[in-house]
């Protein structure tokens, strides 16, 4: 092959993506000097000295050639793998909607929605807490008119979109399944938490409304699943 031959087609190799083009202009034209030193006769006087010369030019030309060669593999792995990195789905991750305050019908008195949780039988899980922000203790049982009744009985919830109420589960024996708070008092800056069990709505319904005594309604709320 001669120069003319050799340097045309070593122009003929071009890298990819324009972050290679520099890279593949520097390696054409410093390729082609090389090709085209291999047989220009000015190159050196003598046959000896033409034959180190070639040899010196054709050993340049290798490392010219291995550079540019590491240079394209290290930047085909990084487009690859940059690649991988920005097709890969995130992974999915459940997470529990953040708690929902709101003040009472009860002076200083607050109360926390902490979370609707679906479970297993077919129920779902409310969670909630009372807190006193007064400067005085708080006779919830009697401001509320609950007595000795455990105020959990009267959290409920509805479905709006079925347009469905939903009350306490009840045992055999007729008791709440919830948390038993009775004569709630509340010492200033204390707080109490409770739950209570629910028939859970249709697997289609994903939020909810939920009222908890002496509360205005925490309106679509949604429902959790562990």
């Amino acid at each position: 092959m001669n120069s003319r031959k050799l340097s045309e087609a070593i122009g003929a190799y071009a890298l990819p993506k324009p972050r290679l083009t520099l890279l593949s202009a520097v390696f054409t034209k410093g390729a082609r000097q090389l090709a085209m030193s291999w047989t220009d006769p000015h190159v050196a006087g003598a046959d000896g000295g033409s034959k180190m010369q070639k040899t010196k030019t054709f050993k340049l030309f290798l490392s010219v050639l291995a550079a540019a060669g590491t240079a394209f593999f290290s930047c085909t792995i990084a487009r690859v793998q940059a690649q991988d990195a920005s097709t890969a789905k995130p992974e999915s991750s459940a997470t529990a909607p953040q708690a929902q305050k709101a003040d009472t019908e009860w002076d200083g008195v607050s109360v926390e929605l902490s979370s609707v949780t679906r479970g297993d039988g077919d129920t779902i899980t409310i969670k909630f807490k009372y807190t006193n922000n007064g400067s005085k203790e708080a006779n919830i049982s009697q401001l509320g008119q609950f007595s000795g009744d455990n105020i959990a009985e009267y959290v409920y919830y509805v479905d709006a979109k079925n347009k469905k109420k939903y009350l306490v589960v009840k045992d055999a024996e007729g008791h709440a399944v919830a948390s038993k708070i009775t004569y709630l008092r509340l010492e200033a800056g204390g707080s109490r938490a409770g739950w209570a069990k629910f028939p859970a709505p249709p697997a289609s319904v994903d939020k909810i409304t939920v009222y908890l005594p002496g509360a205005p309604p925490f309106e679509g709320v949604p429902i959790a699943t562990p």
